[in-house]
């Protein structure tokens, strides 16, 4: 049986997730700026944002490397809550860290194995995020149902 794999695709995935993470991390640092959230809480925003920079930047030049246009970023997304407290921006946190650990453990699924070990590691990344933001841990991070 022959393997088929979808680096493209997989690494597409991952980037529209980012896409979105960088857009609702912008949401709630403007949103706990006037919520007087302790340090720790801002730096975790701030932290969350750069990662997310971060492996937005990394999947749009991995992309570009294989000859593929990345996708585009929507100018916004809809968000399951608009926070107006401390406690919904943890959980928009916790959400949006959630849904890329759900993004990042279905791309592992379609990578080749020289793109399945650093999709892997983002994936447990995003999970560790989530439980930061207070997430309860799943034996199979992003899988739930296993």
């Amino acid at each position: 049986m022959t393997e088929t794999y979808d680096d493209v695709g997989a690494q597409q995935a991952c980037l529209a997730a980012e896409h979105a993470a960088v857009y609702v991390y912008g949401v709630i640092g403007g949103r706990i700026a006037g919520l007087r959230a302790p340090a720790d809480v801002v730096e975790r925003v701030d932290e969350s944002y750069e990662f997310h920079r971060g492996r937005r930047d990394f999947l749009d030049q991995a992309i570009r490397d294989l000859g593929a246009d990345p996708v585009a970023a929507e100018p916004a997304y809809a968000l399951p809550v608009t926070p107006a407290s401390l406690r919904q921006c943890q959980r928009l946190a916790r959400y949006v860290e959630n849904r890329c650990t759900q993004t990042y453990a279905y791309a592992v699924s379609l990578a080749s194995p020289q793109t399945r070990g650093r999709l892997a590691l983002d994936l447990a990344a995003t999970a560790v995020r989530a439980a930061a933001w207070g997430a309860r841990l799943d034996a199979f991070p992003g899988r739930p149902d296993l």
